[in-house]
């Protein structure tokens, strides 16, 4: 263990800022560095787990909005790294393991526990995840949903699972990237919880979902884009509705899209397309690796980070309209690891991790005007 945390802590450095495209951005960040693409969970208003490709896991506290790495560890046998991560409560969390198998850790005297919890192969890796009631629900590599409820011995039982692939998944083909997708992905890439007993998922294969968690069965489904080639890597929900980011295939393709289910199905509000600096052959496409919506009374604030280095803030109004007109920078580079977001339960802090961990001031309801 100390070993572990010793080559973690190698990896951080000091704190890093952070350029905003606006003098007046309402968020303030400080950050460590770190390596590996990430995953990101609250446990309460204090405490956040990170969770990266390279294995491990690392327990940050915000303290006075900056993060002190607090621990350190290796999940086991996630030979793939950590590809999933969900909180179920202030001192647990559930990461994904191997194909067959997810991690519950369960904090005891100051240090995390594991407690690995088996499945069949045919799901494959856990990747998203939500707190539904008590009821744990997970998305898997094969396109399949499974819902849990936890055991006397702390652990976890399978109710159900759910097929979700699509039945015409998007075609992922791509002339600069052919090796990048395959036509097997249906990978569930996230999941939020709707109401008290639906969630929405956004898959690989081009489709949103809701899901009647207690009856086991799919509600309703739309194609985020009718002309998609790329699938989705992010789905939040606030209310009625329902934010999703994607890949582009092209610049007049978009990257952040908005929903409102009513009557148990889908409406099409909005789209846009956030640009990056990025190098020329690149055109300016960036997938949307993350997105998270704040509530302030009638208010919604959105933030969307990007796989190749940035986040955007704006907000979103009552027809479902999407403005994201401030921009920061956090880690640039042509492939640099997916900026991953989550917000406190509070709403007051928001963290982000790519290279870097960063936590974010979040107490303004609507972004400030950019200077001149």
């Amino acid at each position: 263990m100390l070993k572990v945390l010793a080559i973690v802590l190698a990896l951080v450095s000091g704190a890093v800022a952070v350029q905003a495209a606006a003098n007046d951005a309402p968020l303030e960040a400080t950050g460590f560095r770190s390596s590996g693409p990430a995953e990101v969970a609250w446990l309460s208003d204090a405490r956040f787990v990170v969770a990266r490709n390279d294995g491990s896991v690392a327990i940050y506290e915000s303290r006075n909005g900056e993060p002190v790495l607090k621990s350190a560890f290796v999940v086991p046998g996630a030979t793939k790294g950590v590809e999933g991560l969900v909180r179920i409560d202030a001192e647990t969390f559930v990461t994904s393991s191997d194909h067959h198998s997810f991690i519950v850790w369960r904090e005891t005297a100051g240090s995390f526990a594991p407690f690995p919890v088996t499945y069949s192969e045919e799901y494959g890796v856990v990747h998203s995840g939500a707190l539904l009631g008590g009821k744990l629900v997970l998305g898997h590599q094969a396109g399949v949903v499974t819902v849990w409820h936890p055991t006397d011995n702390g652990r976890y039982a399978i109710d159900r699972y759910l097929v979700v692939r699509a039945p015409n998944r998007v075609d992922q083909s791509s002339p600069g990237f052919p090796d990048t997708y395959h036509d097997d992905d249906y990978t569930v890439r996230g999941i939020a919880a709707s109401g008290a007993n639906h969630v929405v998922t956004a898959s690989e294969d081009g489709d949103l979902v809701l899901i009647d968690v207690d009856a086991g069965k799919e509600v309703s489904r739309i194609r985020y884009n009718p002309a998609a080639r790329h699938g989705l890597n992010a789905v939040a929900v606030e209310g009625n509705l329902v934010v999703a980011g994607n890949c582009p295939s092209a610049t007049t393709d978009h990257n952040v899209y908005t929903f409102r289910i009513r009557d148990g199905q889908f409406e099409r509000l909005d789209a846009v397309m956030m640009f990056g600096k990025l190098n020329p052959e690149d055109k300016g496409i960036d997938f949307v690796a993350s997105v998270a919506v704040k509530r302030s009374g009638d208010h919604l604030t959105l933030y969307a980070a990007s796989e190749k280095g940035f986040m955007w803030s704006g907000s979103i109004d009552a027809d479902g309209h999407i403005a994201l007109p401030i921009q920061y920078e956090l880690d640039v580079g042509r492939w640099s690891p997916a900026g991953v977001m989550a917000l406190s339960p509070d709403g007051r802090q928001l963290a982000v991790a790519a290279y870097n961990v960063r936590v974010y001031k979040a107490d303004s309801p609507q972004p400030a005007a950019p200077k001149d």
